[in-house]
């Protein structure tokens, strides 16, 4: 792993380019090794209380029903919808401890790996111990691998954290992250980058949806998202800083709000079809493409074939995937289903 990380630095940083600032390859080789020693040993561990107010934000926020008046507030005991849990356990930082682009750096590569997307992930619940409102409850966040890659847009660095969350029962969910961390030592000329350009090359989506549902994404649908799971990366509400430092042509719809509306629209199929004693055991998904803001995305889901579960027996499993409007794969993932 040392040894490919640090030949990836050094073909980058000698490959002819155009850069503001002079980098010394063997020093930044080094730097990041450094840095990948100290965060595999890191830990970080946020409490929380999961009340019945950002339960009730969030279901305001994704246009998902309420609890009938006079009180709309959810129960105590109330089970949280899948992927939900974002809306707690936040990064405890001040303005003054985040990067540049709005977003925490625990897990930041050190510079000039600024420029960063969400790549991937995987989700996995224990069943038997939902997260319900008034649990109080910690997410513990491990750094689990670092990957270096060389592509067309230069060297990438791909850092993946699980964050494991318990109540007072036990283990609740597992949620792995994979970010991409991309240098920004070439500024990117308005409105498409180099980034850009490889993923708007995003395949088109070729399958057949067996239920669907399309929504277009507001600035105030972002900007409630990024306010209810405290997330300050600027790439999501910030016009100015989306479209001119970082060359989008609008704000980014959040990987986790479509990894959201994705496992959103498979609970509503399981509400509509009274599945109730089928429940989500885990998704693994892969963002392919950016969906922007005030752009139509659309959300579509298929239930696996005979073949495949033959292949798998016991296991029901759903793909799920979403489409930008012209009909490109934006995010795709698989969930698997038991039952209760």
């Amino acid at each position: 792993m040392t040894r490919c990380l640090r030949k990836a630095c050094i073909r980058y940083y000698t490959l002819p380019r155009q850069p503001s600032r002079q980098y010394d390859a063997a020093a930044i080789a080094t730097r990041i090794h450094d840095w990948e020693k100290g965060i595999m040993e890191r830990c970080t561990v946020e409490l929380d209380t999961i009340t019945a107010s950002q339960y009730t934000s969030m279901c305001m926020t994704l246009d998902r029903p309420l609890p009938p008046r006079p009180c709309p507030l959810p129960a105590c005991g109330t089970p949280l919808p899948a992927n939900w849990h974002l809306a707690y356990f936040p990064a405890r930082l001040r303005e003054s401890q985040l990067a540049a682009d709005g977003y925490e750096p625990e897990w930041q590569p050190p510079p000039p790996f600024d420029r960063r997307v969400w790549a991937s992930g995987r989700l996995k619940w224990w069943p038997a111990n939902a997260l319900r409102i008034g649990d109080r409850a910690q997410q513990e966040t491990r750094c689990r691998s670092v990957n270096v890659k060389e592509g067309s847009v230069g060297t990438t660095v791909f850092v993946t954290t699980e964050q494991l969350v318990r109540n007072a029962r036990g283990p609740v969910l597992t949620d792995e992250r994979c970010l991409a961390y991309m240098s920004t030592d070439v500024k990117p000329s308005p409105p498409r980058s180099k980034l850009m350009i490889l993923m708007h090359a995003a395949r088109i989506a070729n399958r057949v949806a067996e239920f669907s549902r399309t929504l277009e994404p507001t600035p105030i649908m972002l900007f409630r998202y990024s306010a209810l799971t405290f997330n300050s990366h600027r790439i999501h509400y910030d016009h100015q800083y989306a479209t001119v430092e970082e060359g989008y042509p609008a704000p980014l719809v959040h990987g986790p709000l479509t990894c959201t509306l994705l496992l959103g629209l498979l609970e509503e199929q399981l509400h509509h079809h009274r599945a109730q004693t089928l429940h989500i055991d885990s998704f693994t998904y892969r963002a392919i493409s950016p969906l922007y803001c005030g752009r139509p995305l659309t959300l579509h889901g298929r239930w696996s074939t005979s073949a495949e579960a033959d292949a798998d027996p016991g296991r029901l499993k759903c793909h799920l995937w979403a489409t930008n409007e012209q009909g490109g794969l934006a995010m795709s993932g698989t969930a698997t289903l038991e039952a209760s």
